[in-house]
């Protein structure tokens, strides 16, 4: 038994790793073996990443070691390219691998003189003094240790070329004859999809699959998470959860939806799961299954280098674009007028349209403007009777019915949302048939497709672009891409083109896609029926703006409590890496505090590995996220 130090990654958001003392057998610790710390005044959990460390300073001691075999070099290898793309700590990442109960440290136990006590109980003081002379061993009541793991390589299947992208309407078929190859191998498919409903559809449809997500119970998600980390094979459907999960025996990765706007990043995460995908079934040495319904721009600029099925079938579908005067409000005319020529040939149709309910504002025909507070400037709530109140400056006003500039009659106006564009079709197309749907409405899916089968009329957000809805429609109105999609954004072109390619699953055979736009204009709904055309203009402005797929795209946060100091360090960040790590974008958030801070920003292009090497990162009061990858 001897001192070492180590390097320890923590199971909290802090990409840095920090150096730990370890005072025991050097057999019970190493790269990928969980243990407990002290961090700051409490007992946290975090992942030894290196058995040496160069930090020659003052330390604290590891208080202990948690039972359970480490992950595997492969695992660690994944999770550790994961943490390094998405500047991300490793021991977060590592954390996935864990089973639900694992996840809560109310869970573990030790033993203390010959007692079992609960982990939640014990205090910092406690644990260093427990710790003295060596690590305490930590333990759950249902044993993982049994499990495979070790800190062996995890057998993997003989390396393929057989990565290859699928281009179809109807994945099912392709889907089902390779997870069948795999079964007979008795190894185990990994289905990553970017929703719950699209993960629902293929546990349908693919026999003794198994859904892995959040909704699923505990007990049922213990369950399969147990089997698959055993060595049972399987076919395992979900998402982050899911791609995360430590699989024994796994031989194929499935990528579906890969080109989805949903695979995205969202608010709710930095993560993009096709590339997590990608990342897996590279250091698994795994084939990969890409399967959309139209190219990516990294695949469009691989293609000598991708193997590509094209399996569409034409389906004969016109796609059509109408503009949308920039200061026009409300649903426009045109828009009803073809719906209702649709409707007179009893057609199904559905409305994709990115808002629940309606906002009212004042708007003066002659201005053409919307009317704005007449004291500030200000953005008006308005109530029943012409009653307003500005929320800037907190002006009230009864029957404000005259243009504060012309003094012209003023009408009430709501901007388009599925509450509006359904009292507008009750009014001049039908009183029934009409169906809305939102998020809210798709708990039952059979409910659903029931319910669409009855009605004529379907107004629903984009949550309806997912598998279960294939076929069913005659004629698609898309309102207003720019209200889904911020036109600000770097992939915007390719979200809106990739859309419309989903969309043209859910019509039938000869029908319409009819796009509403503002941005009738944009180059995405120009060459929207130019598939080759699009993604080459694609491409040549994402290289010429340094995009991905040729960098990938980063925000970086300044911080200081001083605006001099804060200023100071941009200049400097800046002129030191503006070359190397191709920046711009350098601004202000603003003038004012938040949370005791002022803030700046910065944009940079570049890679992870020339970005960690930079030392950017090491710098105090820096923090960066991932816009594109």
């Amino acid at each position: 038994m001897s001192a070492m130090r180590i390097q320890v990654s923590l199971s909290i958001n802090i990409f840095e790793q920090f150096t730990y003392e370890f005072l025991g057998n050097a057999n019970d610790i190493g790269p990928g073996k969980r243990i407990v710390i002290p961090f700051g005044k409490r007992l946290i959990t975090g992942w030894v990443v290196k058995n040496k460390s160069g930090y020659t300073g003052k330390v604290k001691k590891v208080v202990g070691v948690i039972d359970e075999n480490p992950v595997s070099d492969t695992y660690f290898s994944f999770a550790s390219t994961v943490s390094d793309s998405y500047f991300s700590s490793r021991g977060l990442i590592l954390d996935y691998s864990l089973s639900p109960r694992q996840k809560s440290t109310q869970n573990l136990f030790y033993k203390k003189e010959n007692e079992i006590k609960n982990f939640k109980h014990l205090s910092l003081s406690e644990a260093e003094q427990l710790s003295k002379e060596e690590p305490i061993h930590f333990f759950y009541k249902h044993g993982y240790s049994e499990l495979p793991g070790s800190h062996q390589q995890v057998s993997v299947p003989e390396f393929s070329a057989e990565n290859r992208f699928v281009i179809s309407y109807d994945r099912l078929d392709v889907y089902s004859k390779i997870i069948d190859s795999y079964k007979r191998k008795d190894q185990s498919v990994l289905i990553t999809v970017p929703d719950r409903w699209t993960a629902e559809f293929w546990v349908k449809n693919i026999r003794d699959s198994d859904l892995y997500y959040s909704q699923v119970p505990i007990s049922r998600r213990e369950q399969i998470w147990y089997r698959y980390a055993k060595g049972e094979s399987g076919v395992l459907i979900g998402g982050l959860s899911a791609i995360m999960l430590p699989i024994e025996n796994l031989g194929c990765v499935i990528s579906e939806r890969a080109g989805s706007f949903t695979h995205q990043k969202s608010h709710y995460t930095d993560f993009n799961l096709n590339h997590i995908a990608r990342i897996r079934s590279d250091k698994y040495e795994i084939p990969l299954i890409e399967g959309f319904s139209t190219f990516t721009s990294r695949i469009f600029s691989k293609q000598a280098e991708v193997k590509i099925e094209d399996r569409r079938i034409d389906k004969g579908i016109k796609v059509e674009v109408s503009s949308i005067p920039r200061k026009e409000k409300g649903i426009p005319d045109p828009l009803i007028e073809w719906l209702k020529n649709r409707f007179m040939k009893n057609e199904k149709i559905l409305i994709i349209i990115n808002k629940k309910k309606s906002s009212v504002f004042l708007y003066c025909q002659k201005c053409k403007k919307i009317q704005k507070c007449p004291s500030c400037g200000g953005i008006l709530t308005v109530r029943h009777e012409f009653n307003i109140n500005c929320t800037r400056c907190d002006l009230n006003k009864k029957h404000f019915r005259k243009c504060s500039v012309c003094s012209d009659e003023l009408m009430e106006v709501k901007d388009p949302s599925i509450a509006s564009m359904k009292e507008i079709v009750k009014k001049k197309i039908s009183e029934s048939g009409i169906l809305t749907l939102t998020a809210e409405d798709m708990k039952d899916i059979n409910s659903v497709l029931d319910r669409i089968e009855k009605n004529r009329i379907v107004i629903a957000t984009p949550v309806l672009v997912n598998p279960f809805f294939k076929n069913l429609f005659d004629s698609i109105v898309y309102h207003r891409p720019e209200s889904v999609f911020n036109m600000n954004e770097y992939n915007t072109g390719e979200m809106i083109f990739s859309m419309v390619s989903e969309l043209k699953e859910l019509v039938k055979h000869a029908g319409v896609i009819h796009i509403f736009s503002t941005f009738h204009f944009h180059y995405a709904l120009k060459l929207i029926e130019q598939e080759s055309a699009f993604f080459l203009r694609e491409l040549k402005y994402r290289k010429w703006f340094l995009l991905p797929p040729h960098y990938q795209v980063y925000s970086l946060e300044v911080r200081s409590s001083d605006l001099r100091s804060l200023g100071a360090q941009m200049r400097e960040i800046y002129t030191r890496f503006k070359l190397t790590l191709n920046i711009n974008h350098v601004y202000l958030i603003s003038r004012q505090k938040i949370r005791g801070k002022f803030k700046g920003k910065m944009e940079i292009h570049s890679h992870p590995e020339i970005l960690i090497g930079s030392g950017l990162l090491e710098m105090k009061n820096v923090s960066l996220q991932v816009l594109l990858t």
